[in-house]
């Protein structure tokens, strides 16, 4: 299977469940159906105590039958609408009792429904990066260790909940323009020609091309095609500068750059780990975002293990 047969069918199963999940799947709040849940419960409770109030009003002299038939069969019409609602609450509060548990039973079912399709598509992202890095032996691991770097960092900047969800995965799967890019261009030892340059300078455009049919992904489309741009404007595609480049792509362009710098390539070798944290400074305000950079810092002196 070549890379091309491989980028159509990862991606035909990607926007099928990316679909499945937007279209089909809400965001529920699991309070809510406990809630009512315990509503249900409540209902019921309300019902029997109206019940037990009514016979032990009506139950002082007489036996409880005589007083029950007395009471809601007279004639008078005095109190009429309150007898009726005396009679007919407890069975009205049970049957809202049923629809409400009904309603909860519905809405955790949405949950668990919705936690798989999470679980789903979180895996055919994963299979999908790992698919990119297997295509050399010298990006074995990239995305997931970028992943792991965007996200300390993001965590650092106190970055949200759902941009931090969308930088994984555009962390994971930024290198996807790269599956129409020609092996031998992407494993040459020699120089790159500067046709050759260009089509690299292609793969964030084509990455976002490739998502873009997939509805629940498109918010992660600007964080891999703009994670070549520069700070200075001299980056690609599109030459933006400053923070018209999205905090989550300079945030990526960052954690990318490091472990590009820190592992083999066909082209070079390696840099070590302070040679390669000495270029992030030295290229903070021109390259990367210093305030990016300095989160990164504070990051790998905290976690000795990253």
């Amino acid at each position: 299977m070549n890379s091309k047969d491989l980028t159509q069918m990862l991606a035909q199963s990607l926007q099928k469940r990316g679909s499945i999940m937007v279209s089909t799947v809400q965001p529920v709040d699991v309070a809510s159906a406990g809630m009512m849940t315990r509503l249900a419960g409540y209902t019921v409770l309300l019902a029997w105590i109206i019940l037990g109030i009514t016979i032990f009003l009506f139950t002082q002299d007489e036996g409880v039958t005589l007083n029950l038939v007395k009471y809601f069969l007279s004639p008078e019409e005095s109190g009429l609408r309150f007898r009726a609602l005396i009679l007919l609450a407890p069975l009205i509060l049970t049957a809202i009792s049923y629809l409400i548990n009904e309603r909860a039973k519905l809405y955790q079912s949405a949950i668990r429904a919705e936690s798989e399709l999470r679980e789903l598509l979180d895996s055919l992202v994963v299979a999908f990066a790992n698919a990119l890095d297997a295509k050399s032996s010298w990006t074995m691991g990239h995305s997931q260790r970028v992943a792991n770097y965007a996200l300390a960092i993001a965590k650092e900047l106190d970055v949200n909940h759902d941009e931090m969800e969308m930088l994984k995965i555009g962390s994971l799967l930024h290198d996807i323009g790269k599956l129409g890019t020609y092996d031998v261009i992407l494993d040459k030892v020699d120089q790159l020609t500067k046709e050759e340059w260009e089509l690299i300078k292609m793969h964030p455009a084509k990455g976002a091309d490739i998502l873009e049919p997939i509805k629940h992904l498109r918010p992660a489309i600007p964080i891999i095609k703009y994670h070549h741009e520069r700070l200075d404007g001299k980056g690609y595609p599109e030459g933006l500068q400053g923070h018209a480049i999205p905090l989550p792509a300079r945030i990526l362009c960052v954690a990318d750059s490091f472990d590009a710098m820190t592992a083999d390539r066909p082209y070079k070798r390696a840099l070590g780990r302070e040679e390669a944290l000495i270029h992030l400074r030295t290229k903070a305000g021109t390259q990367f975002d210093p305030d990016v950079v300095n989160a990164f810092l504070k990051v790998l002196d905290s976690h000795a293990g990253l």
